[in-house]
């Protein structure tokens, strides 16, 4: 009862911390907007539109799997078996990974078909189905990045880690911003480039800063004892599957 308690608290305390980063990453997003829409100009429909399949894809890369790892490591944490909350790491990790490598080929894949039933019969041609088509190939990549980024943040908020947690929102969408508009002011302004270049630096801005964050994560690894690792988890892989998909589903 006590570690349910505490796996409940420590979730509070997530969904608390997530919020204010979500609060701080809304307000830096309306940096960028007026910026960017007069550097790409007409192009932004293009940014638009890929972002339309991309939203729709990330959901089921994701399947709630990032609120299934916090559990399960807020679970095991609490009882001080980290042997099994690196289990979980192990299988979440692999978990996501296939998920948005699968999601990532299927966007590529499919990216004519689904270039023609986004943009509307009246504006369609050859220059617009081609430059879609592009922008969503770009973007298919962020699939494998933004995923393996929700795990980092799954396992950070299990471990009660909230300041890291949180100062990685803040990262990415300034990485993020960043990138945009300085990659799509140096390809429109000093290289002379056309402006649909602006949109494609913007779609790739997702996978930069999502890969920035991610190294943040590697570098500020949360440290387990010898000790803990050496010890064996007394629960199988499969256990530690059927129970993420167990949470994870529910809340998907």
């Amino acid at each position: 009862m006590e570690d349910k308690r505490r796996v409940k608290q420590s979730l509070i305390a997530g969904a608390l911390t997530g919020s204010a980063g979500i609060f701080i990453t809304k307000a830096l997003s309306l940096l960028y907007v007026i910026p960017f829409n007069e550097i790409a100009q007409d192009a932004t429909v293009f940014y638009s539109y890929a972002y339309t399949v991309y939203d729709a894809l990330l959901q089921v890369c994701l399947s709630g799997f990032p609120y299934a790892i916090a559990t399960l490591v807020a679970k095991y944490a609490t009882k001080n078996d980290y042997s099994t909350v690196e289990l979980v790491k192990k299988v979440s990790k692999a978990i996501l990974l296939v998920l948005g490598v699968v999601c990532c080929f299927i966007m590529i894949a499919f990216s004519k078909i689904l270039a023609i039933q986004i943009i509307p019969s009246e504006l369609q041609s050859s220059s617009y189905l081609h430059y879609t088509q592009i922008v969503l190939i770009i973007l298919a990549f962020a699939l494998i990045f933004v995923p393996y980024l929700s795990y980092y943040r799954g396992v950070y908020q299990g471990l009660k880690e909230m300041k890291v947690y949180a100062f990685t929102q803040v990262l990415e969408q300034t990485i993020r911003i960043t990138f945009l508009l300085a990659a799509s002011s140096l390809c429109v302004y000093v290289f002379d480039m056309d402006r649909i270049w602006a949109a494609y630096m913007g779609v790739l801005s997702t996978s930069v800063s999502a890969i920035g964050t991610i190294i943040y994560f590697i570098y500020h690894n949360k440290s387990i004892s010898s000790n803990a690792l050496a010890k064996d988890s007394t629960i199988g892989k499969t256990e530690i599957f059927k129970e993420l998909v167990k949470t994870a589903v529910p809340y998907l």
